[in-house]
């Protein structure tokens, strides 16, 4: 990590920069705090997205450049990799932006670590080349990219919702208490320096993922307490940050209805930081990764195969929200109309019909949110009448023809979090992919007429197929997240409890109700490294079926003349396949899997 960058004074091509790029953002929807021939390090300023009255409602950070002369239709940019370790500590998504002031026009790209990652890097290189999508742009016309900030800035915030719960959380007992700072004499000072020494080290090294995600900025991480003994404790976290001098060790001398501030942590019965300072900041580790896991807020760059799997679940699903025509091609650029324009408008359009016509009792936009901090699509469209729904659509085709600006309102829907978009949408991009194609074969719903089971809509060719393609790109899937969130544990967190090779036996019969099946074999030889993945029909090879069934009771089994360890099976109904991202819920099941055995292998070994 080279830091973040020294101070510098702005040269005049710089300063035309800015000044061009203030000309050409809306200000109506964005309000510019960049500062000209500044002296702050790295970034240039802010960029804040306003609703309708003036309230701030999403926010980024922003560091502009101004493109050569003769960049034409191949815009880039030498971008310091300083600015990448600085996105890395900041809590706020940061923009770099590359102003043409000859054409009037500016691009604009995210500074995400997919973007570093897979270029050759030589130990002392101070930039990297960042090449604009010509999609992305500013040219005081389009307003499109308005939306694609504040997606980004809401995702960003998704992404640190932990974060704001402990921020909550020290407010209020800032609030309501008063500190001392600890000293050496303090009740359980040594103890609780060993647990934060282990804390710290496992955030800033394999576990940074969850110092972004709940302590970004920080320097390290620090404790506050009362009543340390041996069997009970009250205490919190809290975050210190590079330019704090701040004590890591507090104790909580007074405070008012303690116990009833949220995330407040008392132990009664126990003192985990007494008995085992170590393991305990791996067992804190460990539930913040399950938080993780179970509201998906890994970074999910680094998979063609996903993004392509995300995108069509995302298309099949709201099609008509979206103004898509179904089919197995699309151009990056169809998407982003539809996901970004289209998306919105149709939602605020709905609402719109739906307070009009009291549908179900509503009256007002809160009403349509039905709970949610979001407006779920899905929900909308349910209530929506099919006369209707031809009107609804020929509004929001005559406010895209008018130019109109993009309703700046939350969209989103539980089972497939549209957050996610954000990190394939940069992926594509920065690979340079232009067209995304469908990766599994389409339900038939003409083989159901009169409704069914869900596996009913696919021939067995087509599940065979679509299993294919899934194991196929799943060794590649798993790794790239695993690359994108947890590089240093690359070689611990292996899928399938570390098997070499997994066979698969699925059964699937062309008749009404049948119930298909799976079962997988774990194996593992010592000579072989990596993952393969085979996948048979049930009664293709028998005799490999009876030896994988004797092979769980022996415990290994001979295969292409080497020898195989038994370590694990897995058997069911095939329902994973007839979820919307069923590689992507394989990958987050084996992902968990092999994190929790890693942590039971590490507490074992503070023990």
């Amino acid at each position: 990590m080279t830091g973040p960058a020294p101070y510098s004074n702005r040269d005049e091509e710089e300063t035309l920069a800015i000044d061009t790029f203030k000309i050409l953002v809306d200000h109506k929807q964005v309000k510019l705090a960049i500062r000209e021939r500044d002296k702050y390090p790295t970034i240039d300023g802010y960029i804040e997205i306003v609703d309708e009255e003036r309230r701030v409602i999403g926010k980024l950070e922003a560091q502009v450049k101004k493109l050569p002369d003769d960049c034409g239709t191949s815009p880039k940019l030498p971008c310091p990799i300083s600015l990448f370790d600085y996105a890395k500590i900041t809590t706020s998504p940061v923009l770099l932006i590359g102003v043409d002031v000859n054409q009037k026009k500016a691009y604009w790209a995210p500074i995400t670590e997919d973007l570093i990652r897979d270029k050759e890097r030589r130990k002392e290189q101070q930039t990297i080349t960042i090449s604009f999508h010509l999609g992305r742009a500013v040219n005081g016309r389009d307003t499109r990219y308005v939306i694609e900030w504040l997606r980004i800035a809401q995702d960003y915030q998704t992404k640190l919702r932990e974060y704001d719960k402990l921020r909550e959380t020290l407010a209020r007992l800032s609030k309501n208490a008063t500190f001392t700072i600890a000293s050496v004499t303090s009740p359980g000072f040594r103890e609780i320096h060993e647990f934060l020494d282990e804390m710290n080290a496992l955030l800033d090294g394999p576990f940074s993922l969850v110092k972004s995600r709940f302590y970004p900025g920080a320097w390290k991480v620090g404790l506050a307490y009362r009543d340390f003994t041996h069997n009970s404790v009250t205490y919190t976290l809290y975050p210190i940050r590079p330019e704090e001098n701040e004590a890591q060790i507090k104790i909580i001398d007074t405070s008012q209805h303690l116990l009833s501030i949220k995330g407040i942590r008392a132990y009664f019965t126990e003192n985990p930081i007494a008995m085992r300072p170590k393991r305990h900041a791996i067992e804190l580790i460990g539930e913040s990764m399950t938080q993780i896991f179970n509201h998906r807020l890994l970074s999910h760059n680094g998979s063609e195969a996903l993004a392509r799997e995300f995108i069509f679940a995302l298309a099949d699903r709201f099609k008509e929200q979206m103004g898509l025509v179904p089919k197995d091609d699309y151009e990056l650029a169809e998407i982003e109309t539809a996901f970004y324009y289209h998306l919105p408008i149709w939602v605020e359009e709905a609402v719109r019909l739906m307070i009009h016509e009291e549908r179900n009792g509503v009256k007002s936009p809160v009403d349509c949110l039905y709970g949610k901090p979001y407006f779920n699509p899905g929900m909308l469209r349910a209530q929506i009448m099919p006369e209707e729904l031809r009107t609804l659509e020929m509004s929001v085709t005559d406010r895209m023809k008018r130019g109109d600006p993009v309703p700046k309102i939350t969209i989103g829907d539980e089972k497939l979090p549209l957050g996610i978009f954000e990190d394939y949408h940069s992926f594509l991009i920065s690979n340079g992919v232009k067209k995304v194609h469908r990766i599994y074969e389409p339900p038939d719903y003409s083989r159901i007429p009169h409704g069914g089971w869900m596996w009913d809509a696919y021939s067995p060719e087509s599940v065979q197929s679509n299993l294919e393609t899934l194991f196929a790109n799943l060794p590649s899937a798993y790794s790239g997240i695993v690359e994108q969130n947890f590089p240093e544990l690359r070689g611990s967190l292996l899928p399938f409890d570390g098997a070499t090779r997994v066979i698969v036996i699925f059964d699937i019969k062309d008749r009404e109700a049948s119930i298909p099946s799976i079962n997988s074999s774990y194996l593992k030889c010592k000579e072989e490294s990596g993952l393969r993945i085979e996948l048979f029909k049930a009664g293709q090879y028998k005799d490999l079926e009876t030896r994988l069934n004797g092979a769980f009771s022996e415990r290994g089994i001979e295969l292409d003349g080497k020898s195989y360890e038994f370590i694990g099976e897995s058997s069911g109904v095939m329902d994973f396949r007839f979820d919307e991202l069923p590689m992507l819920g394989l990958v987050y099941e084996q992902l968990e899997g092999s994190f929790h055995r890693y942590l039971t292998e590490l507490k074992e070994s503070k023990a």
